[in-house]
This record gives structure tokens, C-alpha cells and sequence, in this order.
């Protein structure tokens, strides 16, 4: 199920490691920071969407809910 996400979200460059290690990076990172886009990017997701600089979990949650009503448009 889990190899099937299109939008997977990490706070941690920890969990980052993790997933791509375990499930792969064929789907979006939505990071709540630089540090994890840093370590989703190394990994090499095939797309990374984090705010700019670290704005914490508010923008982190917007920025899920834009992706996945992006990901539904573009799918429609």
C-alpha cells in the first residue's frame, strides 16, 4: 500500500532516510523543512515541496493540502 502513495509527508530528515530506504521515492515529498528537503532531495524523490525557509507545521499542512488538490487536478 504504502508503494502506491503519491504524497508522502516528513518532518525528519530521519524519516526521509527511512522511507526511501524501505518503500523508494517514487512519489511527492512534502517536508516541513529545509533540512528534510535537503535529505529528500539526496535521496531523490521525483518532486520535493517544502515552504520556504522553516514556517513549522501550519504551512506544512497547507502545503499537503495544495499538493493534493494539485495532484487531483492534474489527474482529473
Amino acid at each position: 500500500m504504502a508503494r502506491t502513495a503519491d504524497i508522502v509527508t516528513f518532518a525528519s530528515p530521519s524519516a526521509v532516510k527511512v522511507w526511501s530506504e524501505r518503500v523508494g521515492v517514487d512519489c511527492i515529498a512534502v517536508v516541513i523543512g529545509p533540512t528534510s528537503a535537503r535529505a529528500a532531495e539526496k535521496a531523490g524523490f521525483k518532486s520535493v515541496v517544502a515552504p520556504v525557509g522553516s514556517k513549522g507545521v501550519e504551512a506544512w499542512a497547507t502545503l499537503v493540502r495544495e499538493t493534493a488538490q494539485k495532484i487531483n487536478l492534474d489527474n482529473a
